[in-house]
């Protein structure tokens, strides 16, 4: 699968490793808006989107919200007690095995929790072709 563009609205290590992913298999061109758009905008774009891969976040409520395919990636956070309402073509990917793990930050760079490090860029856009090609 080939798409022309790739929109990125919040950048941090692993969005860098995706983008690279990406660029040797699938995506042409890719816009980096991380920290150029306000909240409208941001759910403008998203809700124009294909499709949409984000952790568990406002930005993923939004995706849900406005009914696009959607890549949840979760972390410690119990997907099944505390997500969203999900569109029919959504996929979650947890990692971590068990429910609910009570911590708001992990103890890795940008504060993110190991089992959400796992996921890898890999993982994702294969999630992510899985879904589109439903």
């Amino acid at each position: 699968m080939r798409w022309s563009y790739l929109v990125l609205l919040k950048m941090n290590q692993w969005a860098k490793k995706f983008v690279k992913c990406c660029l040797k298999s699938c995506v042409s061109f890719c816009v980096n808006l991380a920290g150029k758009t306000n909240l409208n905008e941001a759910v403008d774009l998203i809700a124009n989107c294909t499709a949409v891969v984000t952790n568990d976040s406002g930005l993923m409520h939004i995706a849900a919200a406005v009914n696009r395919p959607l890549i949840a990636l979760y972390g410690p956070n119990e997907s099944a007690t505390y997500a969203a309402t999900f569109p029919d073509k959504a996929t979650i990917i947890r990692l971590i095995e068990g429910g609910l793990i009570k911590v708001r930050k992990g103890d890795k760079e940008g504060g993110y929790h190991q089992s959400l490090i796992d996921i890898t860029p890999e993982i994702a856009l294969e999630k992510l072709e899985a879904l589109l090609a439903k």
